[in-house]
């Protein structure tokens, strides 16, 4: 019998709360949970738990699981201070993966840079398949540094918040490239965009943004 898989995280401050759950659901609507309702599967590298899980079934059959890297519950108060800005600005730029051929068999995971290395933690990713196109794009957001703004990554002159990002490959699993949206060369002429500044925020010469 069919059943949807929901992949998910569940929301504490303890390090069993930041790891990979499943559900099952023959409906949509009624989940049960697999394995007891304990985590299917731990993050013991990078932040040593994930957020944010997204799975995709790759054209070659196989399945991933790519997630946020990030452990409130081992780093909130020792390393970021309690501080959500913290986190957006010095976070991981890595991203969490499993690789799977039945989704009961998985490997180990295993980290994935995607994002500019000036940004701060990298967030929510999902990944789709153009069949068409042949390549996978994955779609995350990202807090570009103070002192990023401008390397041309598509993020105007000023103070950001979070970035949504796209990144472009032939494969689920590595070389993801980083499409800049200010350059024609990379994201296509029709396809010319750059980010907007957050309104309300101050720019380098302290004036505040409407934009």
């Amino acid at each position: 019998m069919e059943h949807y898989l929901f992949v998910h995280f569940k929301e504490r401050r303890t390090p069993e709360g930041e790891q990979v759950y499943f559900g099952l659901s023959k409906d949509g609507y009624t989940w049960e949970p697999v394995n007891g309702g304990n985590p299917v599967l731990w993050s013991m590298i990078g932040e040593k738990g994930v957020r944010d899980c997204t799975i995709i079934r790759s054209d070659n059959g196989k399945f991933y699981i790519i997630a946020t890297d990030l452990s409130l519950s081992y780093n909130m108060r020792r390393v970021y201070h309690n501080s959500w800005h913290e986190i957006q600005q010095n976070g991981s730029n890595h991203l969490m993966m499993w690789e799977s051929e039945d989704l009961v068999h998985w490997s180990n995971p295993w980290s994935k840079t995607v994002a500019i290395p000036e940004s701060g933690c990298v967030w929510a990713p999902e990944v789709v398949y153009d069949a068409e196109e042949q390549l996978y794009y994955m779609f995350f957001s990202a807090t570009p540094q103070e002192e990023s703004f401008k390397t041309g990554n598509g993020v105007q002159e000023g103070t950001a918040k979070e970035v949504l990002m796209v990144a472009v490959s032939q494969y689920p699993d590595h070389g993801f490239r980083l499409i800049n949206f200010t350059d024609p060369d990379s994201c296509g002429e029709e396809n010319l965009h750059t980010y907007n500044a957050v309104p309300g925020k101050q720019d380098e010469n302290g004036n505040v943004m409407d934009a």
